[in-house]
């Protein structure tokens, strides 16, 4: 029964990295396409990294404050 589990734990690792490697090549594949729309990529990109920033903010003070009341 062991060796079943061990093969199972395997061969479910394996198929996890065969699709991440699936989906690299499809990422790569839809690559050339979406560097076409370079003004809407870099929008989408802002929108995620600058309006997010708040709420890394906020995070951090929270997070920061636990810290502080740790030591």
């Amino acid at each position: 029964m062991s060796a079943n589990l061990r093969r199972h734990w395997l061969l479910q690792g394996i198929t996890s990295v065969g699709e991440c490697g699936l989906f690299f090549v499809a990422v790569l594949g839809a690559l050339p396409k979406s560097l076409r729309y370079w003004r809407e990529l870099c929008r989408q990109v802002w929108f995620v990294g600058a309006m997010s920033l708040v709420i890394v903010m906020t995070c951090g003070l929270f997070v920061g404050m636990v810290l502080a009341l740790q030591l």
